[in-house]
């Protein structure tokens, strides 16, 4: 399992944790939290200094039940190990890449919508470039925003 694996996995385990001690019995009967998680999905080489993100989501559900910690782990590591590997998140990408600019705008945004409504949370670790990045001649200190639709938690 990744780091990212055990992190999402722990993050499952404390809302079982608070669903029990609030007795809410229909979120841990139900089928788990589903969280949308970034993928990096560039090649192993690929040039990264490129000023555009490659990165997919994926909807990853967290169990709530289960018997032991190492099940809840392995349960998120089966889902993350498919799509990490799988070729679907460049398939995509490049699906997207051509719906975007040819698809109506209204009908764009309520693709985006719809997408991400199957998502109770986003969870991220995506760390920022690794040395100083400027704009207009100017250091970016800090910047971090998720614009994409209306997911009611986000941790990150």
């Amino acid at each position: 399992a990744t780091v990212n694996d055990i992190l999402t996995a722990v993050l499952g385990m404390c809302l079982r944790r608070v669903y029990e001690e609030a007795n809410d019995t229909a979120a841990l009967t139900h089928r788990g939290v589903r969280v949308a998680l970034p993928v990096n999905i560039r090649q192993p080489g690929e040039n990264a200094t490129e000023l555009r993100n490659r990165i997919g989501s994926r909807v990853v559900r967290l169990g709530m039940q289960y018997a032991r910690r190492a099940d809840a782990v392995w349960r998120v590591m089966r889902q993350t190990t498919f799509f990490r590997f799988s070729p679907l998140m460049r398939i995509e990408e490049t699906l997207a890449s051509v719906v975007v600019k040819i698809m109506p705008p209204f009908l764009l945004v309520q693709l985006i919508r719809e997408m991400n409504f199957k998502a109770t949370a986003v969870v991220s670790n995506v760390s920022g470039p690794s040395s100083a990045v400027h704009i207009g001649g100017n250091e970016v200190k800090g910047i971090m925003f998720y614009g994409i639709g209306p997911v009611p938690l986000y941790i990150g």
